[in-house]
Order: C-alpha cells, then structure tokens, then sequence
C-alpha cells in the first residue's frame, strides 16, 4: 500500500536562525504537502535531534483531497543548545489515518554564533 502523503521540507531562507523570546532559538521551514489520496488528511507534525527541541507552529495540519498545501513551520530548541552549530533533524508527520505511514523528513537545525 502506498503513502498518499509527500512531504518536500525548505528551509526558509529569509529567517535562518534567530533568538526569539524566553530563550530558545528559532528556525522556520517551509513544508510542501502533497495528499493524493481521495480524501482528505489531518496530519500531526513531530521534530526530534535534539533534546528540548519543539514545533513552536501549529502541529495539525490538514490537507484537502488531491491537493497540496505549503505550510511554514517554526520550530525551536532551548538557547543553551552548543553554538555555531548545524544539527541533523527529523521532522515526522502522522496521518490520522492510521493505516498510512508517517513521513520522515530530514533536514538541519542551524544555531547561530552568539
């Protein structure tokens, strides 16, 4: 059985690492859904790499029936994370249906120099 999500992640490159408020570090990714299946899908959005990392964006997402839809997602790490850093990270969608698969994404988590 097929996965009727794809998931395209992009880091947005007009905000790439920034410190936001009560001490975290944020960056924002764009993610390019695309739901082929007949009907349509809530998907939960999960991050993990690094310990207190968090979607700081809404987590549910819903795409339409044969559709896409372009989402920015912001997510966070505590302030106190190693500086000057790239980190690997994996961002995983779970559909409500639970027959489906989740999506796992890979990208980066840039923290910047202080």
């Amino acid at each position: 059985m097929r996965n009727p999500l794809r998931v395209d992640v992009i880091r947005d490159r007009t905000a790439l690492a920034r410190f936001v408020e009560d001490n975290w570090v944020e960056n924002v990714y764009r993610l390019q859904l695309m739901n082929s299946d007949e009907h349509p899908h809530r998907f939960h959005v999960s991050v993990s790499g690094v310990p207190g990392i968090r979607v700081a964006s809404s987590a549910q997402i819903a795409v339409d029936a044969a559709s896409n839809r372009s989402v920015a997602l912001r997510i966070q790490v505590p302030e106190n994370t190693e500086h000057g850093h790239s980190i690997p990270i994996e961002i995983q969608l779970t559909s409500d249906d639970p027959s489906s698969q989740p999506v796992l994404e890979k990208s980066v988590f840039l923290i910047p120099k202080d």
